[in-house]
This record gives C-alpha cells, sequence and structure tokens, in this order.
C-alpha cells in the first residue's frame, strides 16, 4: 500500500482508505488497516488523538473521519475547503467532530 493506492476509489467508488477504516477493526486482529500509517492525525496534539470514539449517534468512528482526510493534506485554505468522496469540505468534517476525537478539542 500507498498513500496514492489507499486514496484511489474503491467498491463503489469510496476512497480505499474509508472503506478499510470502516472494515479493519473487524477484519483484522490487531484492529489496524494496511491504510492507517497514511491516516492524518487531525489534532494539534497528536497525542490527544482517540481514533476509536464513536461519533456522534453511532455514526462512525475519529479514525473513520481521518480516513476520509486525503494523507497529503496540509492546513491551509485551500486543503481546509477541498470536498471529500461526501461532499464535506475537510474543515467541515474537523469542525464538527474535532472535540470527539482530540481529548484536549485542539
Amino acid at each position: 500500500p500507498s498513500a496514492e493506492t489507499c486514496m484511489e476509489p474503491g467498491p463503489g467508488g469510496q476512497i480505499n482508505m474509508e472503506l478499510l477504516a470502516k472494515v479493519g477493526p473487524d477484519c483484522c486482529v490487531d484492529e489496524v488497516d494496511v491504510c492507517r500509517e497514511y491516516v492524518v492525525n487531525p489534532c494539534a496534539n497528536p497525542s490527544s488523538f482517540t481514533p476509536d470514539a464513536v461519533i456522534g449517534n453511532n455514526s462512525g468512528t475519529c479514525i473513520e473521519l481521518a480516513s476520509a482526510i486525503p494523507p497529503d493534506f496540509e492546513p491551509s485554505e485551500k486543503d481546509c475547503f477541498a470536498r471529500n468522496s461526501a461532499g464535506m469540505s475537510t474543515l467541515g468534517l474537523l469542525f464538527h467532530n474535532l472535540s470527539l476525537c482530540c481529548t484536549d478539542a485542539v
């Protein structure tokens, strides 16, 4: 795997990284999929990231959310307003869920 192959569309058009983040915990003994190393840590303090925290009304986990952010993400206006495969901006993803995914909410 590479950052490029992890970001390619997979079955049904969903990004490979997003798909693997959903099935990895159930299908991998160590619960870590092959694309995990390319997932962006959205927290200012990387050690505060809680990848297994559940978002909202059981709508996924923080690792699933983070897997929707391209691995080459840079904190810039261009990247923050870029849209993912579901049509949501990176900024929107982070703004609505950051307090659940970073223990220090930053």
